[in-house]
């Protein structure tokens, strides 16, 4: 109960923003690179465990496309 007095309403509200930022760009990059079934599977795992999955796609991708951008040099 304590907790929830220090956390006030512009904190709810940039936590909302970031997570709803997060969660778009993660939709859109798993429809731009993803295909059928790790698509469906990346889909299902941004349902059930919203912040989490979308946090773990974006960090795949960066982490990915950095190897892809090393090795290219």
């Amino acid at each position: 109960m304590i907790f929830l007095s220090v956390i006030g309403p512009i904190e709810i509200l940039l936590l909302g923003i970031i997570y709803f930022i997060l969660l778009i760009s993660s939709l859109f990059l798993i429809l731009k690179h993803e295909k059928s079934l790790s698509l469906f599977i990346w889909m299902l795992f941004i349902i059930f465990v919203p912040f989490l999955g979308s946090l773990l796609y974006v960090s795949k991708h960066l982490i990915t496309n950095h190897k892809m951008s090393i090795s290219t040099k």
